[in-house]
């Protein structure tokens, strides 16, 4: 009886080491398949730009709030300014930034999640002139706006789903953090398999030669406007996605990828490799380069998402090195030319602070730029402050391409009221064909005003 136990057991032990032996086969199959390899690139930026861009968890204030914004822009650009006299582009590129320094701008976003009422109110004037202002408000499942150009009545707009959304389980932040996860994940099985080349290269680091398998991957106007119908389906297929973005952006289901808009110009492209170590299938080198006519930049990484070494090639010609340290607080980047340190690139987040400080010499331009974002005078779970400051002074051949400071107040609260009278609201259907024409092309007649 004891040796038909042993041999019982012995035979089951060989099935279950044949059965790890297959599952191990087809799990390392899966892992070194070139579309994981690039679905695992794309997490890492993903994740590690999320974590950078999310606020302190301390600051969300549910889903009772008004935030109430004033933007105050004043740019400059000589160069603009200079070639705006024979260049009608430039002279829009130019009037856009003078007038965005004079223009005086508020934004206000109340919600009472309990109420079902949501307000935006938005108000841009240069003087007295009233370039654009209005209301949008979402109460229950109703959505009304108004522009005060155009109307001093509220038009319905219809069903708004935006409050079905918002259940017991899902806040404001979760519907943000579902939609941006969605995104990731859609590109990440959208760049297929047979969308990817693959070949083997012998790289030299550090004097050791190493086999390489290089996966790549090239991106032309055609395969951008693929991946983002591929993206924009996935968006309307889910549930969930579908209901928060119709919410904010009624027609969402009816907007297409348009196939007659210019992304990249005809002979230009990007091209992203990654190489991987061919016996134990790690990452040792990112690739990103972007090809235009005759000319052709490259960015080379050798290291991974922690500490490495940036190389930047102009048409085969190294210009400059960097290297570069990762930390869950801290990302910095010094580089260098040929001869000397260039500048260098920092990104510092703290528990109530983001700051990126950006100091580069360059072949023909100078770039001094400095933002922070700083969370100020918090009251627990009631309000707090937020200040977004950007300085920049970009110089190309001694010359001011762009200097000047753009700055955000922000007053965060869950103390309001929302009291707004839509009795006399007009429905969309029985307006005049000149007011609903106004209306749709509102927005675009406020930047062409901005351009001259």
């Amino acid at each position: 009886m004891m040796k038909i136990i042993k041999k019982l057991m012995t035979n089951v032990f060989f099935i279950i080491i044949i059965v790890l032996l297959v599952l191990g086969y087809f799990h390392y199959v899966q892992l070194t398949k070139k579309s994981t390899i690039f679905s695992n690139f794309t997490s890492n930026i993903g994740n590690m730009i999320k974590d950078y861009i999310d606020i302190p968890s301390k600051y969300d204030l549910g889903d009772n709030f008004e935030v109430s914004s004033k933007v105050d822009v004043n740019l400059e650009s000589k160069e603009f300014e200079e070639k705006s006299y024979e260049d009608p582009e430039y002279y829009k590129k130019y009037k856009l930034l003078k007038n965005l320094s004079e223009l005086d701008s508020s934004y206000s976003l109340k919600q009472s999640k309990e109420k079902g009422q949501l307000l935006f109110t938005f108000d841009n004037k240069i003087g007295q002139e009233d370039l654009y202002s209005g209301k949008v408000y979402i109460e229950n499942s109703t959505q009304y706006y108004m522009v005060n150009k155009i109307l001093n009545n509220y038009v319905n707009e219809g069903n708004n789903s935006y409050f079905e959304t918002l259940t017991h389980s899902n806040t404001t932040i979760d519907n943000i953090d579902y939609i941006y996860q969605i995104i990731l994940n859609s590109i990440k099985k959208n760049i297929r398999d047979e969308e990817l080349k693959e070949e083997k290269k012998d790289l030299v680091i550090n004097n050791k030669k190493i086999n390489t398998r290089q996966i790549s991957l090239k991106i032309t106007d055609k395969y951008y406007k693929v991946l983002l119908k591929r993206i924009l389906n996935d968006l309307k297929k889910d549930e969930r996605s579908n209901l928060i973005l119709e919410s904010i952006i009624p027609d969402f289901e009816s907007i297409e990828v348009d196939d007659e808009k210019v992304y990249l110009e005809k002979n230009e492209y990007y091209t992203v490799n990654i190489y991987m170590r061919s016996i134990w299938n790690t990452p040792v080198k990112y690739e990103v380069i972007h090809t235009k006519e005759n000319e052709e930049n490259t960015l080379s990484i050798l290291g991974n998402f922690e500490k490495g070494t940036i190389y930047y090639y102009h048409n085969d010609e190294l210009k400059y090195t960097s290297n570069y340290q990762i930390t869950p607080k801290i990302i910095e980047i010094i580089v260098n030319n040929e001869k000397e340190t260039a500048g260098f690139i920092k990104l510092e987040k703290s528990n109530n602070s983001l700051s990126l400080n950006i100091n580069l010499a360059l072949e023909d331009e100078n770039i001094d730029l400095s933002f922070s974002c700083i969370y100020k005078n918090y009251k627990k779970n009631t309000s707090y402050k937020r200040e977004d400051n950007l300085n920049i002074k970009w110089l190309r051949n001694d010359k001011t391409l762009l200097s000047g400071t753009v700055s955000i107040s922000t007053d965060v609260t869950n103390s309001f009221k929302i009291m707004e009278d839509v009795e006399d609201s007009l429905l969309r259907l029985t307006l005049e064909d000149d007011k609903n024409e106004a209306l749709d092309h509102s927005l675009e007649e406020f930047k062409n005003r901005l351009e001259r």
